[in-house]
């Protein structure tokens, strides 16, 4: 069994005591040419014709050609997710990330039997960027790390984004060798990452479509679950439905705890296909008839772990701040329903540095306050892992008046100043908090030490997880152990 602190970001994630507050980092391992259109294949972009591009990335380096190929994907994956991102992320207060990855990133196809080498088209080396992402850059700023399966071989969804050999034909459940090259991938990474303090989980096939057969799918997830658990491994698993079937009652019986132990349920839904020519209204009386399918799910935890702002543009137009504020407050709300939580798509997207206000790109909109969750400020230690820690401000309290006291309790605690009897409160679901699992034990006992008003409050709504049921102790919901501060 892999070895995970009981009191680590992992074990908590696991158990459940805390949610994933994620985001994915979308078009960096696997390539979708709409979000990274001025990327390095954006550079591979430059002379590849749009019915190429828009494939996938297997199309894109077949026209390419590995020479001129190779470099600009290399440049890409060097420029488009960098640790300066995580640390941003970590600072924004997100704790997941999810990342896209293909089957070609393990080098090699050991079911190829026919000899395709369709694996060998792929620009190499994809697995040096996802080592460094795994096993520095999230154990340094204490992100969890779910790989997901985006690309199957054989494409479950004949989609780009799972770079379907044959635009639109989705092979995966048709051929075995297909499946069990799946099962090897999801052995291969589950193996790779058994140890590392960041890693969370598989996402063990992203969105399947039909005419993918349902009992092989389901089949491959048990055998999958079976093999990696076979060697002692416990980390997360994540399933997905067809497509179609991301609502109750589809597969809320399968694989159930306790004969099956850390198997999460993944459901992706974006309020922008389907909802063509709805009103603002329409589109937020959906997210809260969703928030309420998600109450009424009785299969192993949800994890919401794809969603945006993308919308229609006459519901929420990308520069109406106040209308996106509304959708994204109506979503969170409806997706903390989640027992595991949930990943927003994506992290960053073209649009960004082009004055183009994009609901897709969660970096963009935490920059410019339309999304706000709670910050994290860093100080290195002087550990040998040289882990950055989060502490607490005194700006992130509310002071109570001076007192006529002839001396003042102290803390050493670098930097904090002196805390007059900080009031913990309660806080609205979109103002700062911040997690106590993020926060160092001496910095608590300077809070205790500098006279923090302690108050028990029971039946109060979490502002971090909009939990109806809530106990806060010492300021802290004993549910989900976030730390309720009042900026």
């Amino acid at each position: 069994m892999a070895c995970v602190a009981t009191d680590s970001l992992q074990a908590r994630l696991r158990r459940g005591d805390i949610p994933c507050r994620g985001v994915n980092l979308g078009g960096w391992l696997v390539a979708e040419h709409w979000m990274t259109w001025d990327s390095c294949p954006g550079l591979p972009i430059m002379g590849v014709p749009d019915e190429i591009k828009n494939q996938g990335e297997f199309a894109t380096m077949k026209f390419l050609g590995h020479e001129e190929g190779d470099r600009r994907f290399d440049e890409h994956r060097r420029t488009w997710i960098t640790e300066y991102d995580i640390a941003e992320m970590k600072r924004f207060g997100l704790n997941t990330v999810r990342v896209p990855v293909g089957f070609w990133i393990m080098g090699f196809d050991p079911t190829d039997f026919p000899n395709k080498q369709q694996w060998q088209v792929f620009a190499p080396h994809a697995l040096r960027y996802l080592d460094e992402l795994v096993n520095h850059w999230c154990v340094k700023y204490d992100m969890a790390v779910l790989v997901d399966i985006h690309a199957a071989k054989g494409s479950q969804n004949g989609r780009d984004h799972s770079a379907a050999v044959d635009s639109g034909v989705k092979y995966w459940s048709q051929y075995p060798e297909n499946v069990d090259n799946t099962v090897y991938l999801a052995n291969f990474l589950a193996s790779r990452y058994r140890y590392c303090p960041s890693f969370l989980g598989l996402g063990l096939l992203n969105e399947p479509e039909v005419p993918t057969d349902p009992n092989v799918l389901r089949g491959y997830y048990e055998r999958a679950y079976s093999e990696i658990r076979a060697t002692g491994n416990d980390c997360v698993l994540t399933v997905a439905p067809l497509l179609t079937e991301q609502s109750p009652p589809f597969m809320e019986d399968f694989m159930r705890y306790p004969k099956f132990f850390n198997v999460w349920h993944e459901w992706h839904p974006y309020f922008i296909w389907g909802y063509e020519g709805q009103r603002r209204e329409q589109v937020l009386e959906a997210v809260r008839c969703y928030g309420n399918q998600i109450s009424s799910w009785g299969g192993n935890w949800l994890l919401i772990d794809e969603w945006s702002l993308g919308a229609q543009g006459c519901a929420f137009p990308c520069e109406d701040r106040n209308g996106l504020q509304q959708f994204a407050s109506a979503q969170l709300e409806a997706f903390s329903k989640a027992h595991s939580g949930w990943i927003f798509w994506s992290w960053r997207h073209s649009d960004d540095g082009h004055n183009r206000p994009s609901g897709w790109s969660m970096r963009q909109l935490l920059r410019d306050g339309v999304m706000r969750l709670h910050e994290v400020s860093f100080l290195e230690s002087s550990s040998t892992t040289s882990r950055l820690r989060p502490l607490i401000h005194s700006s992130s309290f509310k002071m109570a008046p001076k007192t006529n006291k002839t001396s003042k309790k102290k803390n050493n605690v670098a930097g904090m100043e002196e805390l007059q009897k900080p009031v913990l409160v309660a806080c609205d679901p979109l103002e700062p908090v911040m997690p106590a699992c993020a926060i160092p034990k001496k910095v608590i006992t300077a809070m205790v030490a500098a006279g923090a008003e302690m108050e028990d409050v029971e039946g109060e709504d979490c502002a971090f997880c909009v939990s109806t049921v809530c106990i806060r102790m010492r300021g802290i919901c004993m549910k989900t152990g976030h730390l309720h501060l009042e900026k």
